[in-house]
């Protein structure tokens, strides 16, 4: 995709002012790559994300 000029920026600004702030979408087939378990660092502290049989998921320190 090439960008026609600075009217494209400003357009994609426009459409990221429209995204609700503070949130942001990341797919878990992003976050887990195949795998059924990430370990987040928060503060210095582990969790591990887990997805369960059912496919559910869930948080642990």
């Amino acid at each position: 995709m090439e960008n026609k000029g600075p009217l494209d920026a400003i357009a994609q600004d426009e459409a990221k002012d429209r995204l609700p702030q503070g949130k942001r979408r990341i797919k878990s087939s992003f976050l887990f790559q195949g795998r059924r378990e990430v370990v987040i660092v928060h503060e210095e502290e582990e969790y591990i994300l887990r997805i369960t049989r059912n496919g559910k998921l869930i948080l642990t320190k």
